[in-house]
């Protein structure tokens, strides 16, 4: 049996009491759904500003291999011309080495033609020094020579004239004749020296006059 429902009265100028509706929906608590949606959500704004920061990344590790490239080609343009300048520098230090090098080839040339035309005068007046040495000898020899055939001969007439003066005619005939055979006479001075008087007989004409006169005998 069903308890009875009281009627309250309603007064004038007061407004009835609305009655929830019936026919409108509950407020629901979150659900897994919208836990999922939420999470999604998140994970691709995660995303995009992941590969923001990652694009951004690239782009300063982009801007720094420029950067750096730059500065490597610079770098390396400088070194290249630093290598230019070099060479330059060591091909005109090779020719200046080079004409040095044909310069003092030309003064050893000149040097060794000098040597060889000196050597070739020295062994010429080598040669004539030895030919006026030989020349000297045989003259200094003849003149040796000639001297004592000179001082032979003038001994020979010497002790000839003492033999006349002892009046040893045959003996000093004989001594004559026999240097007479040796060509000693040739070898008497025909000029009476020096310091002699006047009418000296000199010792070829002495020579002669003795020879006449042990002939004649």
């Amino acid at each position: 049996m069903e308890p009875e429902k009281k009627i309250i009265p309603i007064s004038q100028g007061e407004e009835e009491p609305k009655q929830p509706n019936a026919e409108s929906p509950k407020k629901s608590p979150p659900t897994a759904r919208f836990i999922i949606q939420y999470a999604i959500v998140l994970l691709c704004v995660a995303f995009v500003l992941v590969t923001l920061s990652y694009f951004s990344h690239q782009q300063q590790q982009w801007a720094n291999i420029q950067a750096e490239h730059s500065q490597f080609s610079v770098s390396a343009l400088q070194s290249i011309q630093n290598l230019q300048e070099e060479n330059a520098q060591y091909s005109d230090e090779l020719s200046q080495t080079q004409q040095q090098l044909e310069d003092v080839s030309g003064e050893l040339a000149a040097l060794r033609a000098a040597k060889e035309e000196t050597a070739a005068q020295n062994a010429a007046d080598i040669d004539a020094l030895r030919g006026d040495l030989e020349q000297a000898e045989t003259t200094a020899r003849d003149a040796a020579a000639a001297a004592d055939k000179q001082r032979e001969a003038m001994d020979a007439l010497w002790r000839a004239e003492n033999l006349v003066s002892a009046r040893k005619y045959a003996a000093a005939w004989e001594l004559l004749t026999e240097k007479r055979d040796k060509d000693l006479p040739v070898y008497l001075p025909d000029a009476v020296p020096d310091g002699m008087e006047e009418g000296t007989l000199s010792a070829a004409e002495e020579y002669a006059r003795l020879a006449a006169l042990l002939g004649a005998n």
